[in-house]
C-alpha cells in the first residue's frame, strides 16, 4: 500500500468537536460571570455594583474583538486586566489572588453548562487515529483558556486522539493568522500539502488553512447561513472527512 498523501488532519474545536449546549449561551456566561464577579470582589474587600461589573464584561469583550480583530490574543489574567482598569481598581489592589480568583470563577461558571461532544465527534476521532493519521486542535479562545479545555476534553475521552492542542490564548495569534496552523503542524512534523483542516468558519477555519497551504473542509452547522466559497470540501455530518479522505487516496 501506498504512503498516504494525507498525514494530519486538524479540527476547530468550538461547533466541530464541541458545541454549546444550551440556546443564549453568551448571555447566560455574561450574567452569571457578573455575578459570581461580584461575589469575589465582595470576598477580596472590594465590592463592586452588579451593573458595574456587567459595564465592564461588556467592554472587556470590545477590547478584545479589537485584539482578535488583528489576528492577535491574550491570556486570561490580561483579560481580568482589562476589566480591573475598566473599574478603575488600581494595580496595587489587584494582588495575584484576586486575579487568581477571577479567572477561576469565569472558568467556573462555564463548568456549569460545559460544552458537549459534537455529534459523530469520537468516533470520527477513533478512526482516523486508527488510519495512522496524526491529529491537531487548533482553536481560537474567547474568555476561557485553553487549559480549561484541555481539562473538559480528558473528561469526555477526547484528549486521547490528539497528538497536539493549540490555543490562541496561549499562541498569541488567532485563525486566520496562518501562523498559528504551521505552529501546529511543526509540532505535528508534517508539511502543510500533506494536512487538512476541519471547522465550520469560511474566514477563520478554511481561508487561514489554506493561506497554510492546507486543505480546507467546511463542516456546515445546521440553522446557521455560511459562506462555502473557497473550502476544499464541504461537509453536512463529521463522518463524511473519512470519505473525503478516501477520494483524496483513490480508495473505492
Amino acid at each position: 500500500m501506498s504512503e498516504m498523501m494525507i498525514k494530519a488532519v486538524t479540527f476547530d474545536l468550538w461547533h466541530t468537536v464541541l458545541e454549546e449546549p444550551m440556546k443564549n449561551f453568551g448571555e447566560f456566561l455574561r450574567k452569571n460571570r457578573a455575578k459570581a464577579m461580584e461575589e469575589v470582589f465582595e470576598e477580596h474587600g472590594l465590592p463592586q455594583p452588579l451593573e458595574d461589573l456587567e459595564r465592564a464584561y461588556d467592554v472587556q469583550g470590545q477590547r478584545l474583538w479589537d485584539i482578535w480583530s488583528r489576528g492577535l490574543d491574550i491570556d486570561q489574567r490580561a483579560q481580568i486586566g482589562i476589566v480591573l482598569s475598566e473599574l478603575k481598581i488600581r494595580a496595587d489592589r489587584a494582588d495575584d489572588a484576586l486575579v487568581e480568583n477571577l479567572v477561576r470563577v469565569y472558568n467556573e461558571v462555564l463548568a456549569l453548562v460545559p460544552p458537549v461532544p459534537f455529534d459523530g465527534a469520537k468516533e470520527l476521532l477513533g478512526k482516523l487515529k486508527d488510519m495512522g493519521l496524526s491529529l491537531a486542535i487548533i482553536s481560537n479562545t474567547g474568555r476561557t483558556g485553553g487549559e480549561f479545555f484541555r481539562g473538559l476534553m480528558e473528561g469526555y475521552g477526547l484528549a486521547q486522539y490528539f497528538d497536539v492542542m493549540v490555543f490562541s490564548n496561549e499562541a498569541g495569534i488567532r485563525k486566520p493568522n496562518k501562523e498559528i496552523f504551521l505552529g501546529a503542524l511543526e509540532q505535528l512534523r508534517v508539511m502543510p500539502e500533506e494536512a487538512m483542516h476541519v471547522g465550520d468558519d469560511s474566514d477563520t477555519d478554511v481561508a487561514g488553512a489554506k493561506n497554510a497551504g492546507m486543505k480546507g473542509i467546511l463542516l456546515l452547522v445546521p440553522g446557521r447561513d455560511q459562506e462555502r466559497s473557497g473550502a476544499d470540501f464541504v461537509v453536512s455530518e463529521l463522518s463524511e472527512v473519512t470519505d473525503i479522505l478516501k477520494e483524496l487516496e483513490g480508495v473505492d
